[in-house]
């Protein structure tokens, strides 16, 4: 089973920036990296990459997409040579112009944490941890039902050791091939669980909960006509 592409990066690095990038190889690239939102599919890469360029020095851009890579989402995550450019970068205002539009920059929430769907009831907590593990430090580990489904959410110590995991998962985990693995990036924070139900159409229904790491918690509430957000703590 093959995986799903939900990622593409532009990156147009001149020799000089490729020497910076480099001696900055060792910084986590969350510490370095600014979200951007908007209508991203009206924009080339070029013209993306122009306007942020402009702002500071930059490494890469990792677009996003949807879950069978069709349609690109309205957030992308512009990662810079060094903090400091990131930093300037913002500094220098939320709203950027991109030709005749525009797009709107923040502080990004691209954290270690990933969503393993459908975790076979037969593995435990203990054994999911220690699966883990191989890929790097574990921080934190939970299971909930999401959708009908068993899944894991797990947090890593680093972005990098995240990526490796779900590299390595959606190949070949628990002698399952192509599991399928989300990254867990949210603006309001680092996700920990959601709670969901569906109806027997599939369709999601009632009252569900989205947990975050900072105590925050969402409540979403369907009725199957419009969805409303409310947001408690």
């Amino acid at each position: 089973m093959s995986t799903q592409q939900t990622d593409r990066v532009i990156s147009f690095l001149n020799s000089c920036d490729s020497q910076l990038l480099c001696s900055q190889a060792s910084i986590d690239e969350n510490k370095r990296c600014l979200c951007i939102s908007g209508q991203l599919r009206d924009f080339s890469d070029m013209e993306l990459w122009n306007a942020l360029r402009a702002r500071g020095a930059l490494e890469k851009i990792i677009l996003k997409f949807g879950d069978q890579g069709e349609r690109q989402k309205g957030y992308a995550f512009a990662i810079f040579l060094t903090e400091d450019e990131a930093c300037r970068a913002l500094e220098q205002g939320r709203e950027l112009r991109v030709g005749h539009k525009r797009v709107w920059l923040e502080i990004s929430q691209r954290n270690a944490c990933l969503a393993v769907c459908d975790v076979p009831l037969m593995c435990r907590v203990d054994d999911l941890v220690c699966e883990m593990s191989s890929f790097g430090q574990v921080v934190d580990l939970d299971v909930g039902i999401v959708g009908g489904m068993r899944t894991a959410f797990v947090e890593f110590s680093s972005r990098k050791e995240a990526e490796i995991a779900k590299q390595q998962i959606q190949r070949y985990f628990l002698g399952i091939r192509g599991m399928k693995v989300a990254w867990v990036d949210s603006k309001f924070g680092e996700v920990k669980r959601i709670d969901l139900m569906k109806d027997n159409k599939g369709l999601y229904i009632g009252e569900g909960f989205i947990h975050f790491g900072n105590n925050l918690r969402v409540s979403i509430n369907v009725d199957g006509r419009q969805e409303r957000i409310n947001i408690t703590y």
